[in-house]
């Protein structure tokens, strides 16, 4: 079969099971088989896939039918322009988290001069795709990244290497329910996180892809989805300098309450982002 042929034929059948996005997934996995960019495909319509590929491409679209998400079948995940590597370990990086890095990126830019030395913060790191993305565009920071999986630190040393930013990112084993934050050392101009904010009755309304294939304790707290915010908030006078700032990613709903979870602690609000379905998604506070 050649490459229009399976584009045409994969998506209908994708489409036919209610798979998300079916021409999507199928480009994207074709590209993966062929090891060609998307652009090549319709360069390449006519050309025929061999037999080894034909089996190679019909084992994805397999395993995508029974709801894996396509990131985790090729192996990387695209967030903000750039290319990461992502493992069943870590949370797929989401468009809506680019919205905390522009937030962030802005209030460097209106607050430090440029080429400042900025510290900033991420808690429950992941990928690695927050700190990396911000340290890409702003040339003074250097960031410790937190999480309380060694795999998943692993998958973030490997895309910091992959950007040529290990010289400049920290990469700590810590968990903020429980761990002592005086390993973290001194404050941070800034502190930013995407916890697992979604609640234990949300958790089974969420498509397959995330409930099934995504790591459940990257995606929910199991119990009201405000867990960490909470544990953020009472180990922020330890994490954050006197002039520092905390911007975080929230979920639908919940900006207000998280908003006096901070303004307990002496935080007040100074920036909401909405997210393209008009969702309060990202949170800015400072003393």
């Amino acid at each position: 079969m050649t490459v229009g042929e399976l584009i045409r034929t994969s998506t209908e059948f994708l489409k036919e099971k209610d798979v998300l996005e079916p021409r999507l997934s199928t480009e994207l996995l074709l590209c993966h088989t062929m090891g060609r960019r998307r652009i090549d495909l319709y360069l390449q319509f006519d050309k025929p896939l061999v037999e080894s590929e034909l089996a190679r491409f019909r084992d994805s679209i397999r395993r995508r039918l029974r709801g894996e998400p396509v990131q985790y079948i090729v192996g990387e995940a695209e967030f903000f322009g750039h290319h990461f590597y992502v493992t069943a370990d870590v949370l797929i990086p989401r468009p809506e988290t680019e919205l905390l890095c522009e937030s962030v990126l802005e209030y460097i830019n209106k607050t430090f001069p440029e080429g400042a030395p900025i510290s900033l913060l991420d808690i429950g790191t992941g990928s690695g795709n927050i700190p990396i993305t911000l340290l890409l565009q702003a040339p003074g920071l250097r960031a410790t990244g937190v999480d309380i999986s060694g795999k998943v630190l692993d998958v973030a040393r490997k895309n910091a290497e992959r950007h040529n930013v290990t010289d400049r990112l920290r990469l700590e084993e810590f968990d903020i329910l429980t761990g002592n934050t005086e390993l973290l050392q001194t404050p941070f101009d800034l502190v930013v996180s995407n916890p697992p904010y979604i609640s234990a009755n949300d958790f089974g309304d969420l498509q397959v892809e995330i409930r099934e294939y995504e790591p459940k304790i990257a995606t929910t707290d199991g119990d009201d989805g405000l867990t960490f915010f909470r544990a953020i908030a009472e180990h922020v006078k330890g994490l954050l300098s006197p002039d520092g700032a905390v911007i975080i990613e929230v979920g639908m709903g919940q900006a207000d309450a998280v908003e006096d979870i901070f303004r307990a602690q002496g935080l007040r609000p100074f920036q909401r982002l909405y997210d393209l379905a008009g969702i309060d998604r990202v949170l800015g506070l400072t003393y």
